[in-house]
Order: structure tokens, then C-alpha cells, then sequence
């Protein structure tokens, strides 16, 4: 947990972020707050959720982008088949 939140206070505002799916990386997002402008680009529904959700609280601002693909159900990524 500790590499997720170092990780997370390294996000500055008017960032382009890419995070794939993981557990570390799930918690990267989870540690995320207070930064504006920032460009989310993902591939995991885990991971979009929560960073949807803060977005719509107002704790992050920017835009989050969720890569297509067919959902890998053993990880929640998206895959390309």
C-alpha cells in the first residue's frame, strides 16, 4: 500500500495518466485526490469505477478514458480479442 500512495502523490495537476489493471494499481486510484485536469486513460472497470466516483464527488477533476475491448472476466480488463 505504501507503493500506491507514493505513487498516487506523484500525479500533478494537467497529468496524462495510463493505469492497467492490478491490485497496486487499484490502489493507486483509491489514493488519488486533489488533482485537477488530469487525463485518466485505463483499461479496467475496477479501476474506472473508481476514479469515476471521484470524479463525481469533485475530489479529482479531469477526464477519464476507458480503453474498448471485450471485458477479460478473470480481471475485469478490457481485452482486445
Amino acid at each position: 500500500m505504501a507503493v500506491a500512495a507514493a505513487a498516487a502523490k506523484m500525479i500533478k495537476n494537467g497529468d496524462v495518466v495510463t493505469l492497467d489493471g492490478g491490485a497496486t494499481t487499484l490502489l493507486l486510484a483509491q489514493h488519488i485526490s486533489g488533482v485537477e485536469n488530469v487525463t485518466f486513460v485505463v483499461d479496467s472497470l475496477r479501476i474506472a469505477t473508481t476514479l469515476a466516483d471521484k470524479l463525481a464527488a469533485g475530489e479529482i477533476t479531469g477526464k477519464l478514458i476507458l480503453l474498448g475491448g471485450t471485458v477479460e472476466l478473470s480481471n475485469y480488463t478490457m481485452a482486445d480479442n
